[in-house]
């Protein structure tokens, strides 16, 4: 193995035991760099802005949606998927393949119903957000430390 080698794949470690700190720290966030609704192709979102927050006790999100709506919320002027909430219930296991899935039920009534988080020993990101009043939409992104509020 070369010296270049050998460095690579230090850094790729570090990133990964980084990663894997900041999932046991329930202390992050997923940014949404692109959306694939159920009924669309792939959509590239072009803020930094759209993102899913974990803490302890709490998430907050701010994502866009595009989907059919079966049943909308009356007055609703915004997107059902900004929210945030501390009534829910979450498991995490580990895949095959090293990466981390998280399984969010949320008890809110009108918010989406289930998000499963799917996070890559390097940090990428598979968000599933399921609602029985919405069709399902999948972000994809990458995760990061928490570092400021949005909502």
């Amino acid at each position: 193995m070369t010296i270049s080698g050998s460095i690579s794949a230090q850094i790729k470690s570090e990133k990964e035991a980084r990663i894997q700190r900041l999932l046991e720290s329930k202390n992050f966030t997923f940014v949404a760099e692109s959306a694939n609704p159920t009924s669309g192709g792939n959509i590239r979102l072009t803020s930094s802005n759209y993102q899913l927050r974990f803490y302890k006790d709490s998430l907050e999100s701010f994502l866009p949606y595009f989907g059919t709506a079966f049943r909308a919320r009356y007055g609703a002027s915004q997107s059902p998927l900004i929210f945030s909430s501390s009534d829910f219930t979450y498991e995490s296991k580990t895949s095959r393949k090293g990466s981390l899935i998280l399984t969010i039920k949320i008890n809110n009534p009108g918010d989406p119903d289930v998000l499963i988080l799917s996070v890559s020993p390097l940090g990428y990101g598979t968000l599933l957000v399921n609602s029985i009043d919405r069709q399902s939409i999948t972000f994809y992104g990458f995760i990061e430390p928490n570092t400021r509020n949005f909502l």
